[in-house]
């Protein structure tokens, strides 16, 4: 089979490092393909080719869109992966000169408005993390239901298998991932109600939002005197943040991305989220992790000091998150869905019954696997 050429589209380095990019992008290169990284900003990632562009006005309009198209012309690529919905003006203006479909993968519920660029008639597919995900695009937005296809979070098992358990002074850690200031201060609100009771328990929160947004976060963690048992650092490599945590915790308040608490149970860290979204979907409650309701940070604070408290707990969740994780989330489950996705967009087989038969790819791989 000839290997395709795959140019991955992100709004920037930092966002493709903390997401599921890197990992679909090394597995399509063990399986003969050639992939780049179009990306905004600044940053490297070793090994990986990358476009790079400026897409804020004025720059994107003075010399950066052809610059872009300049980039990805040399580069000659069969077709464009969308990572999110924003840059969808940078990877339809690709499509556009360069007669390419798109994939999109999006990790989040949009609005109407959010999802409008979604409907441009290059958009081969629209990936979503789950079927709450695909009912919402379907029935709320009215997208063609064979256009939007339930693809998750992918993991490489095996690599997050070698985060063993944090070595420790009898603290649990509970770490977050997260751009939501709200849900930082939550989980600090849990954190310090937990101490208080004398739980021992401390925190990790690795900021994914702006640089400026650090600030805040400490703000936060200073006002609840949490400076000795609170640590606050930019995102970075997920796995050796997970490193450095006993648990995970994703207090949001709406739909977020799943993809920190997956890697999270692929690294053998019990989570603690949300029931919001397509969350309850992706973490089995009482098997995988703990789903509190959204917003009560005394729920939140009652589910990580049953987990501190019960050692038994904890281990049968560790287990149980690493083995769903692997089971349903491995990039050798995940891959060879896309890349079937990728071979139909490609060759252009987008009838009725091929798209309906494309939007089973992901189920008919966990339909082969054997019972957990």
């Amino acid at each position: 089979m000839i290997g395709l050429q795959i140019v991955h589209l992100a709004t920037s380095v930092a966002v493709a490092r903390c997401g599921d990019v890197l990992t679909t992008m090394s597995w399509l290169r063990t399986q003969g393909h050639r992939t780049a990284l179009a990306a905004g900003g600044t940053g490297d990632c070793p090994g990986v080719d990358i476009i790079r562009y400026r897409a804020k006005a004025p720059a994107w309009w003075l010399g950066g869109k052809k610059d872009l198209l300049t980039q990805a012309a040399a580069w000659n690529p069969d077709l464009i992966h969308l990572h999110g919905a924003t840059a969808m003006p940078a990877a339809r203006a690709i499509a556009r000169q360069l007669g390419l479909p798109v994939v999109v993968s999006v990790d989040t519920l949009l609005s109407a408005e959010q999802a409008r660029g979604l409907r441009d008639p290059s958009v081969a597919w629209v990936l979503v993390p789950s079927e709450v995900h695909r009912a919402h695009f379907v029935g709320r937005l009215r997208f063609d239901r064979d256009l939007v296809c339930v693809l998750p979070f992918a993991v490489d098992a095996v690599s997050s298998a070698r985060c063993g358990p944090r070595g420790g002074d009898g603290t649990l850690t509970v770490g977050a991932m997260s751009q939501d200031l709200a849900a930082c201060e939550r989980l600090l609100d849990a954190v310090a109600r937990l101490r208080l009771d004398e739980v021992p328990v401390g925190a990790l929160i690795a900021w994914q939002g702006p640089a400026d947004g650090l600030e805040a976060v400490g703000e936060a963690v200073a006002r609840l005197h949490g400076e000795s048992w609170c640590t606050v650092m930019m995102a970075g490599e997920p796995n050796g943040i997970m490193a450095h945590c006993d648990l995970f915790a994703l207090p949001v308040d709406s739909d977020a991305s799943a993809g920190p608490a997956i890697i999270a149970m692929a690294c053998g860290r019990p989570v603690v989220a949300s029931a919001v979204g397509g969350l309850p979907e992706m973490i089995r409650d009482g098997q995988t992790g703990l789903l509190v309701p959204p917003g009560d940070a005394g729920a939140l604070a009652g589910a990580i000091g049953r987990l501190a408290r019960d050692a038994e707990l904890r281990r049968s969740l560790i287990v149980n998150a690493a083995a769903h994780a692997s089971q349903r989330f491995d990039i050798q489950v995940v891959g060879p869905a896309i890349l079937e996705l990728y071979h139909a967009a490609i060759s252009a087989r987008l009838s009725v019954s091929a798209k309906a038969e494309g939007n089973r790819a992901y189920q008919r791989r966990l339909s082969d696997l054997p019972p957990p």
